[in-house]
């Protein structure tokens, strides 16, 4: 993918699991959900490190890029409802541009 196109979309893959501390990994497993939601899904690395180490029932992922192969939303404007879920994810950056391009105010 483009660097450009990244920009615009905000996109940054967070590829490796450090994100999974002992006490983030605690909160998960305690809120003893079923589904492992990510909203900004991008290459689903987020999703595969939770399905592989806390082995949800089920994971689902959504994304505005069509390339990446989840269902198509732009969770900025709405992020639908799932029951028994927990959302795990890393939300996009948004570049000024991007921010105006939607109509975001940057403080």
């Amino acid at each position: 993918m483009l660097c450009a196109e990244k920009i615009i979309l905000g996109q940054f893959f967070t590829s490796a699991p450090i994100w999974l501390r002992p006490h983030i990994k605690e909160f998960i497993l305690g809120s003893r959900t079923t589904v492992a939601y990510d909203p900004f899904a991008g290459q689903g690395d987020l999703l595969s490190v939770a399905q592989n180490t806390l082995h949800f029932d089920q994971i689902k992922g959504l994304d505005i890029d069509p390339k990446l192969n989840w269902e198509i939303n732009d969770s900025l404007f709405n992020i639908p409802h799932i029951n028994n879920a927990i959302i795990i994810t890393n939300p996009p950056y948004l570049s000024n541009y991007s921010a105006s391009r939607k109509k975001f105010k940057i403080v």
